[in-house]
């Protein structure tokens, strides 16, 4: 008879832990957060956006960008960005693989308010009329 109600504690505490465990990584927020581009208009794509302290960082594989951002409701306003002006060169001759037509891409929907949509705690779609981003949330 005890055994049963140790097994069955045991068994509680794994439960309780388990639905810890989940609700954390459903935490939804852009808040102090690092993400890899998963795609840019459906596409593979590369490059990473930081959120921190009220700004928004973002990188397209060539130049950097920044500025303000604030959400609001499921929207994300962005201020006016600051970037660098690189000239990238492709690493090969394919002129879809040019980091510049990625980045082009990423920017365009950068420069307009984003909508949000959460696929998961751990996947985001921004997206506007000029298109979408796809993010997956890196440590």
């Amino acid at each position: 008879m005890a055994a049963a109600a140790i097994r069955l504690s045991i068994a509680a505490l794994a439960l309780v832990g388990a639905s810890c465990t989940s609700v954390a990584m459903e935490q939804r927020s852009l808040s102090d957060t690092q993400w890899s581009v998963v795609a840019i208009n459906g596409e593979p794509a590369p490059g990473s956006i930081r959120f921190r302290a009220g700004q928004l960082s973002a990188n397209f594989g060539c130049n950097r960008a920044s500025g303000a951002y604030r959400v609001v409701g499921d929207r994300i306003e962005i201020g006016p960005m600051a970037a660098t002006q690189m000239a990238c060169e492709p690493a090969t001759d394919e002129p879809t693989a040019h980091p510049m037509r990625f980045e082009n891409m990423g920017f365009s929907v950068l420069n307009r308010a984003l909508n949000v949509r959460w696929m998961s705690g751990n996947r985001v779609i921004l997206s506007n009329k000029a298109g979408s981003i796809e993010l997956r949330r890196t440590p």
